[in-house]
């Protein structure tokens, strides 16, 4: 957006409560329209670093023996390009290295094993990484970790990792989707006061404060698109023949198998897609909390979560991916299910040991109000 530098100048927003859009925003929660988000107007010089990249991993060696850190930094500059300074600040505070690099290459740090400090939910430790250019300084915390799933376990730095988590929506009794930062942070102190290791941003992009608290707090999260059309899935369960003959499961498997065609595989809707998974990485990619990203929820399986998974991987091939409507974990990089019994969790660990297993949802209110009329009635 231009401005004329001498005139008074107008900035109009309009918000809609329904686009084409909200057929692929179709989420289990109070819908509720409206900017949830704070807005505001920067200035920057016509030289400037617009975007960047911080990738912070570990080389290391098969039995962890030897590690060292590894931070490398891209930065993308409008008007002309110059050189960038980078400065790595340690855990404590202290100038740890600082190098000059051209903003047309990339720049990399490494931290011996001696002076490695390692990010996790149970050990938090961030570094602080300051770019400067053309005068101006931009600050991220980042985190050394290593993202790995080995066989069926999923492993952070080197170590098995059971995820104790929950789902947590935006709302707020009083303010909806926009939540104050003080409730945001007793939300996650509270998790963390009751061994909550991980998060699900469900079913969208949270409030980016949220993950620098998590970098901070130390929380497991999975990032996740907005993405979910499961109100398809009414539509097609009228059209399922002798349904008096089918299981529940049974009945869902096809209507989700039918729903497909309407979005999630129909290549008309690749670029609305592809657009939800390009805006999470590139909006949360320098958050070492983060260690999986989400291609949405309830949106059944189709080509285009196909091409959702091959950009991602691509951008950032140090993180997983997950999806839980990839039943076969095609598009997935671990399997996923919804409100399974013990039993059947048992039954598919056994018959499907090549990758881990999460239940990404598995009790709400409402089930369990349910489960106490059945038990007192």
């Amino acid at each position: 957006m231009l401005f004329a530098p001498t005139s008074v100048n107008t900035v109009a927003v309009r918000v809609y409560e329904f686009c084409d859009g909200s057929y692929i925003e179709r989420q289990d929660q109070w819908l509720l329209s409206g900017i949830f988000r704070d807005v505001g107007l920067l200035s920057f010089p016509s030289d400037s670093v617009i975007d960047f990249n911080a990738v912070a991993t570990i080389e290391k060696d098969p039995a962890w023996n030897s590690t060292r850190g590894r931070l490398t930094t891209n930065v993308k500059v409008q008007g002309k390009d110059g050189d960038v300074r980078a400065k790595l600040y340690d855990p404590n505070g202290r100038l740890f290295h600082e190098s000059v690099f051209p903003s047309t290459e990339p720049t990399t740090i490494y931290v011996p094993d001696r002076d490695l400090k390692l990010w996790s939910a149970e050990t938090p430790v961030l570094y602080t990484l300051l770019i400067s250019f053309n005068g101006r300084t931009i600050p991220q915390r980042i985190g050394f970790r290593c993202i790995e799933v080995i066989n069926s376990n999923f492993l952070v730095n080197g170590k098995p990792i059971i995820l104790y988590g929950m789902n947590r929506h935006e709302h707020h009794h009083l303010h909806g989707r926009a939540v104050p930062y003080e409730n945001m942070r007793a939300d996650l102190i509270l998790m963390k006061k009751h061994n909550i290791n991980a998060l699900r941003c469900s079913h969208q992009p949270n409030d980016p404060r949220l993950y620098d608290l998590c970098d901070e707090l130390g929380l497991y999260v999975m990032a996740e698109a907005d993405l979910e059309c499961h109100g398809f899935d009414l539509v097609e369960r009228f059209n399922i023949p002798n349904q008096h003959l089918m299981t529940e499961h049974e009945i869902q498997e096809e209507s989700y198998r039918m729903a497909k065609k309407w979005t999630s595989d129909n290549p008309e809707w690749k670029d609305a897609y592809l657009d939800r998974a390009i805006q999470l990485v590139q909006r949360f990619k320098n958050f070492p909390c983060i260690i999986m990203w989400s291609l949405g929820n309830e949106a059944f399986y189709g080509r285009n979560h196909a091409s959702m998974y091959n950009w991602i991987k691509n951008a950032d091939p140090t993180r997983l991916v997950h999806y839980e409507g990839d039943r076969e974990a095609i598009s997935a990089d671990l399997y996923s299910t919804m409100y399974w019994s013990i039993d059947a969790l048992k039954k598919h660990v056994a018959e499907k040991p090549d990758k881990p297993l999460i239940q990404c949802e598995y009790g709400h209110a409402s089930k369990f109000i349910n489960q106490f009329k059945k038990h007192t009635s």
